[in-house]
């Protein structure tokens, strides 16, 4: 994929992500985001998480919910279990950023689902990898 095919706020994130060059600032920028990590709200849901619900390969034991908003678009919501999964929760926190309230025919490929008691869609996509 190139940067066009994402979401414009999405590919500004990995723009900035592409500039940083040194490992610390990588690092200073990933606790910039995740120190804006909001976790899933208890009325969309509680732990134990479902399982259908986990990010796969994702060490940090995080979830992701899409629920869809009065508007057509979609609110991501992430629980991330580990408390120390920086990177998750800055993953998190970006696409939180970048693509809730963004129109649902911008968003990556996906699959329908039920969530927050209606139906809504599941990112395959949103693997976070180690």
């Amino acid at each position: 994929m190139s940067m066009t095919d994402y979401p414009a706020a999405l590919a500004e994130v990995l723009t900035d992500f592409a500039f940083v060059t040194s490992r610390a600032e990588r690092a200073e920028l990933l606790i910039d985001w995740a120190d804006r990590f909001k976790p899933v709200p208890s009325w969309v849901a509680v732990p134990p998480y479902p399982e259908e619900r986990r990010v796969p390969y994702c060490e940090s034991e995080a979830f992701v919910w899409a629920c869809p908003r009065e508007d057509g678009t979609l609110q991501f919501y992430f629980a991330v279990e580990n408390p120390q999964g920086l990177s998750a929760m800055a993953l998190a926190a970006i696409l939180d950023a970048t693509l809730s309230g963004a129109p649902s025919n911008r968003s990556l490929p996906c699959r329908q689902t039920s969530c927050c008691a209606s139906s809504a869609t599941t990112f395959p996509w949103a693997r976070v990898r180690g």
